[in-house]
């Protein structure tokens, strides 16, 4: 778990980038995804939010652990999906 959603759950995220993220935003596009609503479109956006550093791939994980049903299959499409952009570091850095 993170420090920054232990009192931000459904507030906004500073990334390291200095843009500011709605979780909520995240949740919905987490839910989209899990529910295969237009899951290609934002599982790349949401692979797009974690490269760009605008949201940490830990946090992702952490929203995925405490708000989503399928919680393993959700890990396993956006793991792939950010694999697939290039990202490597995603499997070490959103098992801690």
């Amino acid at each position: 778990m993170t420090e920054k959603f232990k009192s931000q759950d459904t507030g906004q995220l500073k990334s390291a980038s200095k843009q500011v993220v709605d979780v909520q935003e995240v949740i919905f596009m987490l839910r989209r995804i899990e529910n295969d609503i237009d899951k290609e479109r934002n599982l790349e956006q949401l692979a797009q939010l974690i490269m760009g550093e605008i949201i940490a791939a830990k946090d992702v994980a952490y929203i995925i652990h405490k708000d989503m049903i399928k919680k393993e299959e959700l890990l396993q499409s956006v793991a792939t999906a950010c694999y697939q952009q290039g990202m490597t570091e995603l499997m070490t850095t959103s098992g801690e």
